[in-house]
């Protein structure tokens, strides 16, 4: 599933590819959609920087939120003290909220993930889930926490493809199909 599959590494539109990637990264991206009532409210703020930075921690993981441009202006900035200048600075454009990092009921916590193979993938989600169970996610002010991106998504299917693999190898090595026929007219 990669491009360099599909267009040959001397074509202008490869090297744009390439380039663009040196410069904003090329990893598996990681989303964290984090419900809240309130989602910038000082508690909020805390906790998606609390789980932000993290998931920084973790190797193999760049995080970043609506909170990770105001630190970097700002790198010894207290959330709980500024969470108001906080909430200023998120809402005070509408850049984030069409990034799709602030909604009226959520935050957004983007992860890039550098793995080069399944098994590092998969060590990379589980370290990111402790991150998420440390930091209480499941606890208010976040209602609710919503995994998207390809790294779940692969996690998903190598999951099922393991637990289901063993069947759909013998229906297939015994000449059947694991599709319904297409129903068709005489």
């Amino acid at each position: 599933n990669s491009v360099d599959r599909i267009i040959g590494p001397n074509d202008p539109e490869m090297k744009n590819n390439v380039a663009f990637g040196e410069v904003f990264g090329t990893g598996e991206v990681a989303i964290l959609i984090l419900e809240a009532d309130d989602p910038l409210s000082p508690a909020m703020f805390e906790r998606v920087n609390a789980l932000e930075q993290g998931l920084d921690k973790v190797p193999r993981v760049h995080a970043t939120s609506v909170i990770t441009p105001y630190r970097l202006s700002k790198p010894d900035f207290d959330v709980g003290k500024e969470a108001p200048d906080l909430k200023t600075f998120a809402t005070g454009t509408k850049l984030f909220r069409e990034q799709g990092l602030i909604g009226d009921h959520f935050q957004v916590v983007v992860n890039v993930l550098d793995v080069k193979s399944r098994a590092e993938r998969d060590e990379t989600l589980d370290a990111m889930e402790k991150v998420i169970a440390d930091v209480g996610t499941s606890k208010p002010p976040v209602t609710a926490l919503h995994r998207v991106g390809k790294p779940y998504v692969n996690h998903y299917f190598d999951e099922s493809q393991q637990r289901s693999g063993p069947k759909a190898s013998c229906s297939a090595s015994q000449g059947r199909s694991m599709y319904p026929a297409a129903p068709t007219r005489s």
